[in-house]
């Protein structure tokens, strides 16, 4: 790999912030992905996706461990319409659950005489992220919470 595109990758890696970016880094530089595809072994390529695996648990903190009561609250406020600013939107009119909770636009919705410049980020796999936010502005899911509905759009 021609340090052109090792650049371009870690460029991008960058930009996406957070753990993928992270992840990227480590493996623009990676060893294995800089030796030819022969010299690679199964066992080095095992390697570098097992790095990738997520764990088998959802993490939680210790002071607000899950329970079926929070995870259906939390079901409700993010199709609640009523939490934006004119109750016409609610979390899941653009985190749309047959998209991978995406929108499946390039572009997003934005705000009348505010568009957005961006899509809507899928959520998967959101629970072991850290930094959210398509920016990275919020260092968890709880610090992140608050953002959509104290958002003056």
């Amino acid at each position: 790999m021609g340090a052109p595109v090792r650049m371009r990758l870690a460029a991008a890696a960058f930009l996406a912030g957070g753990v993928i970016g992270a992840a990227m880094a480590a493996l623009v530089h990676s060893p294995i992905l800089q030796a030819a595809p022969a010299a690679r072994s199964t066992d080095e390529l095992a390697a570098l996706k097992a790095s990738f695996h997520r764990p088998p648990t959802v993490p939680f903190p210790a002071d607000n461990p899950f329970s079926e009561q929070k995870r259906a609250l939390g079901e409700a406020l993010f199709h609640d319409k009523r939490l934006s600013i004119d109750g016409s939107l609610a979390c899941a009119s653009c985190h749309e659950r047959g998209k991978g909770f995406a929108d499946g636009k390039v572009q997003g919705r934005g705000v009348p005489g505010r568009p957005l410049k961006r899509h809507t980020p899928t959520l998967w796999n959101l629970a072991w992220s850290s930094p959210v936010f398509w920016d990275g502005r919020a260092r968890s899911l709880e610090e992140q919470v608050a953002g959509p509905i104290e958002s003056p759009d």
